[in-house]
């Protein structure tokens, strides 16, 4: 098939739960034959034009101030798209936004059939980050514009599809839960031993030290604050520990705070954006990672990512974490979210480190058996089939 992708902005460094995503299934695509154009705002590392891995990227420039960017992002996805449809008709539009679909639709290709990949609700994103309710309804408005238009509506959860469908009214007949996928090969467990003794000494962890790792982006949902105001207790019950949390958001000035206020430094590293380069072996050292969320975790795929790496991972039943982390180990998933259930969760967990060694292999046979991004572009090519001779509604 000859595939139109879209998305509102693509980085490679960060990039992003939906972003890699869109790669990731979109090269796992080009490999089984299918042509993949993205069309996206670009960050710096993307050129105007520019292939990667058998992906074609075609960018916009997203300078100047809010009002420029705006108007650029209804105006420039459907410029794009129209002079690429006007030499190379797409088979199929594949949205990951909702803004560039409805400014394709806008441009004149709205007869072209679209599946609308969801991963999150953009304007409760938007509210739970802070943003003014009067700037959270264009966003819900274009969201159920796109949950119309489009013949299929790919979910990577049963959670975030319930939730949408609740929301917005969508059929069942329309919608397909396809989970996410992890590359098996940049996340794979450490070479023995050698190796991963190698990467803790790079993290300030000796051969005693229990090294606990959270990969979030700091802002309220996502648990950090609950989590750092659990660690006092979780380290009178485990000594040893070494924490490294690891992301930016606004929360990142406030976080340190509380980890000086409560005498954590020479145990709690606030480690910041970790680049892709260095993440996986981020995960290879730790003995457990945790996803402490507390609202809107559509997938997660820190938890595959971990896991893949061999490394156990606990998580609060909150989001589709249950669907990700349940089938694997249920006594993984903690009793609820919050400050209490960290705090007796992860000292219940981290004062048996045998325990957790003991669940390291079955983490890489558990994912490489069900995530592998091939198997997700297998599903996704049956749902694009589907879309490509349906009705919208």
């Amino acid at each position: 098939m000859n595939l139109l992708v879209l998305i509102d902005v693509f980085s490679f460094e960060p990039a992003g739960g939906a972003g890699t995503v869109l790669f990731e299934t979109a090269r796992a695509l080009v490999r089984r034959g299918h042509r993949v154009r993205v069309v996206c705002r670009r960050r710096r590392d993307l050129g105007p034009r520019e292939e990667v891995e058998g992906v074609r990227f075609h960018t916009w420039n997203g300078a100047g101030g809010r009002v420029r960017l705006a108007l650029d992002a209804l105006r420039e996805p459907g410029r794009i798209a129209r002079s690429l449809a006007r030499d190379d008709r797409p088979d199929l539009v594949v949205a990951h936004h909702p803004l560039p679909l409805a400014a394709v639709d806008a441009a004149g290709l709205m007869r072209l059939p679209a599946v609308y990949d969801f991963h999150s609700p953009w304007g409760e994103e938007h509210r739970t980050r802070g943003g003014a309710t009067a700037l959270a309804w264009p966003r819900d408005a274009c969201e159920a514009y796109a949950m119309r238009r489009a013949s299929r509506v790919v979910f990577h959860s049963a959670y975030m599809a319930a939730r949408a469908c609740r929301r917005h009214g969508l059929r069942a007949r329309r919608v397909r839960v396809i989970p996410a996928g992890v590359d098996l090969v940049r996340f794979r467990p450490a070479l023995g031993a050698d190796e991963r003794r190698v990467l803790r000494g790079r993290l300030g962890c000796g051969d005693s030290d229990v090294l606990l790792v959270a990969v979030r982006s700091l802002i309220p949902r996502t648990g950090v604050e609950a989590l750092v105001e659990a660690l006092p207790r979780v380290l009178a019950a485990q000594p040893r520990l070494r924490v490294r949390l690891g992301g930016a958001g606004p929360l990142a000035d406030r976080l340190a705070g509380r980890v000086r206020e409560l005498g954590l430094e020479g145990r709690v590293r606030l480690a910041g954006f970790i680049p892709q380069a260095e993440l996986a072996d981020c995960y290879r050292a730790a003995d457990l990672v945790v996803m402490p969320s507390e609202d809107l975790e559509g997938f997660g795929l820190v938890t595959l990512e971990a896991m893949a790496c061999g490394t156990p991972v606990v998580a609060t039943p909150v989001g589709a974490n249950p669907e990700v982390l349940g089938g694997f180990a249920p006594e993984a998933l903690l009793e609820a979210a919050g400050v209490e259930a960290l705090s007796r969760g992860l000292s219940a967990w981290l004062r048996e480190p045998a325990r957790l060694e003991a669940l390291r292999p079955r983490c890489r046979a558990w994912v490489e058996a069900r995530h592998g991004w091939d198997r997700v572009a297998a599903s996704l090519e049956r749902v694009y089939a589907e879309a490509a001779c349906a009705s919208p509604t």
